[in-house]
């Protein structure tokens, strides 16, 4: 293989064996059946918006949020962007008080997804196009200092085709070293790449305290419940799925884009 050209190094999103420690082909996964039903937690969750931004004609204030959807609270401290789709209408929504004490919150969330994302508390302020959006500031959820250090632009609003409305928020949050979607989002754009994982799917220490050396599903409940405490959690709700597990030894596997060594069937697939 090597002699004829076909080896070579590279960096794909795949899924990856933590207790392994290797990837695991799409085709390895499919042969076996790899994938079990397991019940997660989907959380709705609140980016803060800078103040001062302008959006046709309407202002971000102190109290201004995005709201975007994951299935992997894990990811959560990895974000980097959040993807909106170009065509898609949003609406920014005051809530409804629930008790007097409580202050106005405004929120963007696709149009399509407010009743199930917020049922009938809010009130539409003002309805934009994904378009409008683009290149809105907000504030990290975590602050990663090895973020910072690669110098590029990040936790921006930004542009993407493979948001939908079918479920979620219409907001999409990108953690680009966990999906491939969001690893090809971060290549166009620039984002920062920074590993938070250990190759034994672990927390490293460029990863917020609260989950340094904890796996990735131990850091779900420390996310959620830190969130919540935080009042950045909108809302919470179990989501059973099938969900991929290493045909070794049955460990849960996650995307990880990784450095690894590859055969080019591309050049051989005539054959």
């Amino acid at each position: 293989f090597w002699d004829k050209g076909l080896v070579y190094e590279g960096r794909k999103v795949l899924l990856y064996c933590p207790r392994c420690e290797t990837p695991v082909s799409k085709f390895e996964v499919a042969m076996d059946n790899s994938y079990h039903d397991v019940t997660d937690s989907t959380l709705t969750v609140k980016f803060k918006l800078h103040p001062g931004q302008k959006i046709a004609g309407w202002t971000t204030d102190e109290s201004s949020y995005v709201l975007a959807w994951t299935t992997t609270p894990w990811t959560l401290p990895g974000n980097v962007a959040l993807a909106v789709g170009g065509d898609i209408e949003y609406a920014i929504v005051k809530n409804k008080k629930v008790q007097p004490a409580d202050r106005d919150e405004f929120y963007i969330c696709a149009k399509e997804r407010l009743e199930a994302t917020l049922g009938s508390a809010y009130e539409t302020v003002k309805e934009v196009n994904g378009k409008e959006l683009k290149g809105l500031r907000y504030e990290p959820l975590y602050d990663i200092p090895a973020v910072k250090a690669t110098g590029k632009k990040s936790h921006y609003m930004a542009l993407a085709d493979f948001v939908t409305t079918e479920d979620g928020t219409g907001v999409v949050h990108t953690a680009v070293i966990y999906g491939e979607d969001d690893y090809n989002l971060g290549v166009k754009l620039d984002l920062p790449m920074v590993p938070l994982l250990n190759t034994q799917g672990k927390f490293n220490d460029k990863a917020p305290k609260l989950v340094q050396e904890m796996s990735f599903k131990e850091g779900d409940e420390i996310v959620i419940l830190d969130l919540q405490q935080r009042g950045l959690l909108l809302k919470q709700e179990a989501f059973t799925h099938p969900y991929p597990h290493c045909w070794r030894c049955e460990a849960p596997l996650f995307y990880n884009a990784i450095t690894a060594w590859f055969v080019n069937i591309q050049k051989v697939k005539d054959k």
